[in-house]
């Protein structure tokens, strides 16, 4: 069952007892108009400065699958531009995409199936054919702690770590989160990117919902789960995406179809 000390709200200060870090209130959260299409758009990710971010949609060209979309801006003050389609080599169809922090590495869901990797040389040029990450077999989800470690969860609804020595490099056999296994489906998690603060959409209270849960150290496991709060109990909330700098969490609604929103603190 969950194990709850409170609730996160929007409106309110929750006390973790982290040395630092942002205060964890939130405003309230707005939809992003700018990202607004007639179709799902879901999973964002964005990278470290905010001044990129990707997502799926279901929007045209899409037929059936979803297709990921680039957006960017020059500061994080501006309003986000008109979505681009990102396309690769050998893909019809993709989602959940994960940039890393220098928007150089991509993982996302290929072709509805398994996760797979590219990289690109800038932020200007085009991905590179894309590989599937074998050692990812049976996981989705996946966001990344910096460039050596990241969350992920299974089908079952599991969350996962994995580590890796270089960006480079093939995962570790990703490793079972134990103590927030607990007989409900967690999925997208994201985490601080000191790896302490770790967001996830949760289904305890009968529908998706957003969730946080924190640990002391790296090393040391997560506290309790704690529901969070955005304002809609009634609505599907769920893929969070938690910006670098811990003070922007990016989330998707499901009203008629899914929407991009996000607050800050």
């Amino acid at each position: 069952m969950l194990c709850a000390c409170g609730r996160l709200r929007f409106d309110d200060t929750h006390v973790d007892g982290r040395a630092d870090g942002p205060n964890t209130a939130f405003a309230p959260p707005h939809k992003i108009t700018e990202l607004e299409s007639a179709q799902d758009d879901i999973t964002p990710s964005m990278r470290a400065d905010q001044l990129e971010l990707m997502f799926a949609s279901l929007r045209p060209p899409a037929v059936g699958a979803y297709l990921l979309w680039e957006t960017t801006r020059t500061t994080t003050d501006e309003p986000w531009s008109s979505p681009v389609q990102a396309t690769f080599t050998g893909v019809t169809a993709s989602s959940e995409p994960a940039l890393s922090d220098d928007g150089l590495q991509l993982y996302f869901r290929r072709n509805s199936s398994a996760l797979a990797v590219t990289d690109r040389g800038a932020l200007d040029t085009a991905w590179a054919t894309p590989t599937v990450a074998t050692e990812l077999a049976g996981m989705t989800g996946i966001d990344y702690i910096g460039d050596l470690r990241a969350v992920m969860n299974d089908a079952a609804g599991n969350l996962f770590e994995s580590t890796r020595t270089d960006r480079h490099a093939m995962w570790s056999t990703p490793v079972l989160i134990a103590e927030l296994a607990n007989g409900y489906k967690h999925a997208y998690p994201t985490a601080s990117a000191d790896g302490l603060e770790l967001f996830f959409q949760n289904d305890a209270s009968g529908i998706s919902q957003l969730a946080r849960a924190v640990r002391p150290a790296i090393d040391q496991p997560f506290g309790s789960i704690e529901p969070v709060d955005v304002g809609f109990p009634t609505l599907i909330v769920g893929d969070p995406e938690l910006s670098h700098d811990g003070h922007t969490l990016v989330f998707v609604v499901k009203d008629t179809d899914y929407e991009i929103y996000e607050m800050s603190r």
